[in-house]
């Protein structure tokens, strides 16, 4: 990636990779440079073709970095940031799948015990939603489509009417993804309701993004 220069003025060459695998951990204290070596890797891995830069930041360390690549910057949670819409593919097998197991992970943080009957109703709403309009297959959709109490009461506060919906219920998807994004968490951090949700959600768009 890079070559540098070590404190005895020796060449020191830079690859992440053993083999195939470029797996890293970067440890160190607080002001030691972990961020600038970060955001150096970062840097250099963009001179080849097809590469992709993905950040989950704290602390906007890495926001200059990635704005000097050309690419956007988020700060989750704040504000007029980003609203998601989670649901809006699920007219897509595999997509309704996974809204299937991330609504189910929804109601068991509110200690709904998720049996398989609850699985089955989480289906059903799933695919009667799937049929509506793109921009109506929302949060609150689905709490309208679902019978149980329990399972609308569960996911309440993840739709308009609660305090995670401005984040997880909006009508259409703010997130268009590129070749270079940082997300800024330190807001998000703050809502601990919201941060497994909004990070699931996200791990999920970036998968389909990954080709390697």
């Amino acid at each position: 990636l890079f070559v540098a220069e070590t404190s005895g003025s020796t060449p020191f060459r830079l690859s992440t990779h053993v083999e195939d695998v470029g797996h890293m951990l970067v440890v160190g204290p607080t002001g030691a440079g972990k961020s600038v070596l970060l955001a150096l890797i970062a840097l250099q891995f963009r001179r080849y073709a097809g590469a992709q830069v993905y950040v989950f930041d704290k602390g906007n360390s890495a926001r200059a970095a990635t704005l000097a690549m050309g690419g956007e910057h988020h700060a989750l949670g704040a504000d007029g940031s980003l609203a998601f819409q989670p649901l809006r593919s699920i007219n897509d097998q595999a997509s309704r799948s996974w809204a299937a197991e991330w609504i189910a992970s929804l109601v068991a943080h509110e200690n709904v015990t998720v049996t398989p009957e609850v699985k089955e109703a989480i289906w059903s709403a799933l695919a009667s939603l799937a049929t509506a309009p793109a921009q109506e297959r929302t949060l609150t959709g689905l709490s309208v489509l679902l019978q149980s109490n329990a399972l609308k009461t569960a996911l309440m506060p993840y739709t308009l009417d609660g305090p995670f919906g401005r984040l997880l219920d909006a009508d259409h998807d703010g997130l268009a993804l590129s070749d270079v994004q940082c997300f800024e968490t330190e807001e998000l951090m703050h809502s601990q309701g919201a941060l497994l949700p909004v990070l699931t959600y996200l791990f999920q768009r970036l998968e389909e993004r990954f080709d390697g």
